[in-house]
């Protein structure tokens, strides 16, 4: 089951960056894109997240 992260809790799960850091970053296409739960309200999906971080981990062991 996946479970949904507030943008703050994305953010700190990301690398402890600033969440206004984040949506830059979701604008760019460099961090999943979030889901729109109603209105001003988003979450991101914890999966998504935790696969933008292992690729992250792949990219450095690749540069090696």
């Amino acid at each position: 089951m996946n479970r949904l992260l507030t943008k703050k809790e994305a953010a700190w799960m990301a690398g402890s960056y600033h969440p206004e850091t984040l949506m830059r970053m979701v604008r760019e296409r460099r961090f999943p894109k979030p889901i729109r739960l109603s209105g001003n309200k988003i979450a991101f999906v914890e999966t998504e997240v935790l696969e933008w971080i292992e690729a992250r981990i792949a990219e450095r062991d690749a540069a090696q």
